[in-house]
């Protein structure tokens, strides 16, 4: 295989000729074969187009003058498809006037060039279109790898912290005591003013470093029971 036309390790170029004209097909076909492309013909843009969209290929060759579906609109209707929107496509064209080509150009087409377009021409912006190609292909699956293996680290942080913040959850007990973490404060009923009694904490929250206390109290003069939240500070009668 010519290297010049291999574009990646163990996969041969595959090359879709468009051209009514079975002579200039042929032609482009022993050319290819002899630089190592597979060859892929069609004589009409219907057919051109319905291989194009079943085998993509590495690269489009055709003439502007197609039956059924001409080569404009076929450069068109590749553009538009997502299976074919990269492809590169070098069009063959009889006419000279600066707004065909222009056309040719606006339709999609990468190349134009005019018949009769020497052979080494023809073969020289096929190569570069290829490389083109496969350059620009190398870089997008680089990118994809990139953020792909960026995305797989944002994962494994997020999972390594849920799963952290699970095992504190699991660890955290939530109890009764009467030796707290915090000593309960010296409190007065707020009805009769008496000194109230301390009985027991009870201790919770979430997670084991946002630990909650609730000192529990109750009136010797019966007022009632009351609870002293540690966060808050406040004091209200227990329900």
């Amino acid at each position: 295989m010519d290297s010049q036309f291999a574009i990646a390790r163990g996969e041969t170029p595959r090359v879709l000729i468009a051209d009514a004209d079975a002579d200039t097909r042929s032609l482009y076909r022993r050319t290819l074969h002899a630089a190592g492309c597979d060859v892929l013909e069609a004589a009409d843009g219907r057919d051109a187009l319905a291989k194009a969209l079943s085998r993509t290929p590495s690269l489009v060759v055709t003439e502007a003058l197609l039956p059924f579906i001409d080569g404009y609109a076929l450069c068109a209707l590749l553009r538009h498809d997502s299976a074919t929107r990269a492809v590169p496509i070098l069009m063959v064209t009889a006419e000279t006037r600066p707004i065909e080509l222009a056309r040719a150009k606006h339709a999609g087409a990468d190349v134009v060039l005019v018949k009769p377009a020497a052979a080494g021409l023809l073969l020289n912006e096929m190569r570069r279109l290829l490389m083109q190609a496969n350059d620009l292909r190398g870089r997008s699956r680089a990118i994809r790898e990139q953020v792909a293996a960026q995305l797989k680290k944002a994962a494994d942080l997020i999972e390594r912290s849920a799963a952290h913040h699970r095992s504190l959850a699991r660890r955290h007990e939530r109890y009764v005591t009467t030796t707290p973490p915090f000593p309960p404060p010296p409190l007065a009923c707020p009805v009769c003013r008496i000194p109230l009694r301390y009985e027991e904490s009870h201790i919770g929250g979430v997670r084991t470093y946002q630990t909650e206390q609730w000192d529990r109290f109750s009136c010797t003069a019966l007022c009632g029971t009351f609870e002293y939240r540690h966060r808050t500070r406040k004091l209200r009668k227990a329900t």
